[in-house]
């Protein structure tokens, strides 16, 4: 891969995680701060699990292109 082209993986992995990140923070404050989705949901717990590991990797992604482009 190009220097340019890791650069452009870098910065969609990190969109994506910043994305599923915002989904995440929406759920749980529709799920916590608004009481409207119940927490002893197995569906929305699943969900909140889910959209966190989805931005970890986003972020952990991004991350390790951006760490390889400079090193």
């Amino acid at each position: 891969m190009s220097r340019v082209q890791r650069l452009a993986s870098a910065l969609v992995f990190l969109l994506l995680g910043a994305s599923f990140l915002g989904l995440w923070l929406l759920t749980a404050y529709l799920t916590f701060g608004l009481r409207l989705l119940s927490q002893d949901n197995p569906l929305v717990e699943a969900l909140i699990f889910g959209l966190a590991l989805l931005a970890g990797c986003g972020f952990i992604g991004g991350l390790h292109l951006l760490l390889r482009l400079f090193v």
